[in-house]
């Protein structure tokens, strides 16, 4: 899944991309992990699922009695909708991990299915430093990579693994961070807004 930068909404009806969103923050751009790790954390359930599919085929093509029996195909059932039920847990997991940069903050939201979730979140004043890494063949071919966010005070340093262009990604939250702190100066100065 490819970085995805929000269309600007109108005041008036402000659309919440994220369950912390407040009603005025805007998003400037919501990642979410490459779709290559979906992929990554779905292969054991693929295979699975082939492999059921071929035992099928082999048995119609040699002529199989077991598959005449009705215990089979209540095993060879339970075991496809078992390898759903863990592929569907690895798209949630997927789908649900939001790396959020906004005009006032960057957000680091995680599920885990069903029950489990945390947030971490920075202010934009308070990050000094990012940095990013594409590691090995696969990211590069892919364009995906780690983004390391530094912060300061008692927060946390982020760190986002199998971000989608972590090139773009950076440049877009280096300059939220630089407008962030144009904001600020501009409302301290005398003629700001206060």
């Amino acid at each position: 899944m490819r970085a995805q930068t929000p269309p600007a909404a109108p005041a008036t009806a402000a659309r919440r991309l994220f369950h912390e969103q407040f009603p005025d923050e805007r998003v400037i751009l919501l990642l979410r992990k490459d779709f290559v790790f979906l992929l990554r954390g779905m292969w054991a359930e693929l295979l699975i699922a082939l492999g059921l599919i071929a035992l099928v085929i082999a048995g119609l093509a040699l002529d199989w009695e077991l598959l005449e029996k009705g215990w089979f195909w209540i095993a060879w059932l339970v075991s496809m909708l078992a390898a759903a039920f863990w592929a569907f847990v690895d798209w949630f997991n997927w789908r649900y991990d939001q790396y959020i940069i906004t005009d006032r903050r960057i957000v680091d939201s995680t599920r885990r299915f069903p029950f489990r979730k945390k947030l971490a979140e920075a202010q934009l004043d308070r990050v000094q430093d990012t940095s990013y890494v594409k590691d090995g063949l696969l990211a590069n071919i892919f364009n995906y990579g780690t983004i390391v966010i530094q912060t300061a005070g008692e927060a946390s340093n982020f760190q986002w693994d199998g971000m989608p262009d972590p090139t773009r990604a950076q440049a877009v939250l280096r300059q939220a961070v630089e407008e962030d702190l144009r904001r600020d100066a501009a409302q301290r100065s005398p003629g700001g807004l206060r």
